[in-house]
């Protein structure tokens, strides 16, 4: 049997979840899209090494690596140095991958 959970819809997120009902395949629930949404979330988001501050307002996520360039320069401008030098580290992580895939494909 499935659980009935009640989920408060304020101002702010009146919007939001409006939109997130307009893209919402036809044949999945609302329910069933906000757990895909979750799972999703979670699945981009998480990590082994995260602390309880990271779910604080203070915290600051990663953009998704397609969003908005704008939304990326907000987000470099704003993260504090420690930050910014993981960040700088995983994009060259990240530049070597595709370097060596490419290397790959190329032959």
């Amino acid at each position: 049997m499935a659980k009935i959970r009640s989920l408060s819809v304020s101002k702010e997120t009146e919007k939001i979840f409006s939109d997130f009902d307009k893209v919402r395949p036809n044949d999945v629930s609302f329910s069933a899209m906000l757990g895909i949404t979750v799972k999703e979330y979670m699945r981009n988001h998480l990590t082994n090494d995260m602390k309880l501050e990271d779910f604080t307002e203070k915290a600051s996520l990663v953009p998704s690596i397609f969003s908005e360039i704008t939304i990326w320069q907000d987000f470099i401008k704003n993260i504090d140095g420690d930050k910014l030098t993981n960040l700088q580290r995983r994009i060259i992580q990240l530049d070597n991958l595709i370097t060596m895939r490419q290397g790959v494909l190329l032959r």
